[in-house]
């Protein structure tokens, strides 16, 4: 089954230049309204982590930016998202020249059946899960900026496409000190954003720092300062390097972590409700995901959303705050 997208013409999805317009704040009185509404209900999609849910969803019409040191895990995450996305009935476009097809396609199985060993039966079930609800932009190397803008109004307009993951900032304009280029590119994202109501999240990468085991915010996205000033939305990935390390030195097998493998910090959040945090995320291997709580069971979306039946499904969604940290 074929979740490619190829030889698209996006050329005839570039509409010619317009004019702006003087308007009057009457005349967008129902949209301001809904808005409001949204702000109030929290409307938007879900993420995959239902005690972040409460603060933060992804909304139409924002531009996000997804970011993390090196095998942090956000190109993980953005994949989280489409998966978790479908469940919803919610079409997902991902482009990603960081990764071959067939090893996105294959993450994404895992993600959607909960394990890492499906069957053969399970493997072709879950591609007809994700059928018409997930797609990949196959390209190995950069397309032209005008390019990747008319794929994102292609998938718009014939595939209404809810989320576009551009992953990453770095394979979409080659050269780490291009920062002019760098800052149009990520304007245009937030204006195609803004004017198509998709939501286009922008994976990113991280600055070294002397350490590690260093927690990360958006003033260390590498790249022009400009990219997290245009975002509606920053997220930063920070994995407990500082527990991992003890775990690595420890000569004891039974130790067991007390912290969550993973940080996700909301940095920014222009919209919504505002909030900015962290919450602690969980991850596991065989389903490569992230949870919300330590031995969750991972979700098996084709039995709509319940974990497998020999698991427990007992899951906490609230989670508890310490020192600013959701649980």
């Amino acid at each position: 089954m074929d979740l490619t997208l190829q030889e698209i013409d996006w050329h005839r999805y570039m509409d010619p230049e317009e004019a702006g317009n003087i308007r009057s704040p009457a005349e967008y009185s129902a949209e301001a309204w809904d808005v409001l509404q949204g702000i109030s209900s929290g409307r938007g999609a879900a993420t995959p982590w239902g005690k972040l849910n409460d603060y933060f969803s992804l909304r139409r019409s924002e531009f996000s930016v997804w970011a993390g040191q090196n095998g942090s895990g956000k190109s993980l995450l953005t994949s989280q998202f489409a998966v978790n996305l479908t469940s919803q009935n919610r079409t997902t476009v991902i482009f990603s020249p960081e990764m071959t097809a067939e090893a996105q396609v294959a993450r994404l199985v895992r993600q959607t059946l909960g394990q890492a060993t499906p069957t053969k039966e399970q493997h072709q079930e879950a591609l007809e899960w994700l059928e018409n609800r997930v797609y990949l932009y196959v390209r190995q190397d950069a397309p032209p900026e005008d390019e990747l803008i008319g794929v994102m109004r292609f998938c718009r307009q014939e595939l209404s496409c809810y989320l576009f993951v551009v992953d990453s900032l770095m394979k979409a304009i080659p050269g780490t000190d291009d920062y002019n280029r760098q800052k149009n590119f990520c304007n245009r994202l937030a204006m195609e954003s803004r004017d198509s109501g998709i939501h286009i999240a922008l994976v990113a990468h991280t600055r070294k720092s002397q350490r590690d085991t260093d927690s990360q915010d958006r003033m260390d996205i590498r790249g022009a300062g400009e990219i997290s000033d245009l975002a509606d939305a920053v997220g930063i990935l920070n994995r407990n390097r500082e527990q991992e390390r003890k775990i690595e030195v420890s000569f004891e097998k039974d130790y067991k972590p007390t912290e969550p493998h993973a940080f996700l910090r909301i940095a920014k959040q222009r919209h919504g409700s505002g909030w900015e945090g962290n919450i602690g995320l969980y991850f596991d291997q065989a389903s490569q995901t992230f949870l919300d709580t330590e031995g969750q069971c991972p979700v098996s979306h084709l039995l709509c959303g319940e974990t497998r039946p020999s698991e427990s499904k007992e899951t906490h969604t609230k989670g508890h705050t310490v020192a600013g940290v959701v649980l």
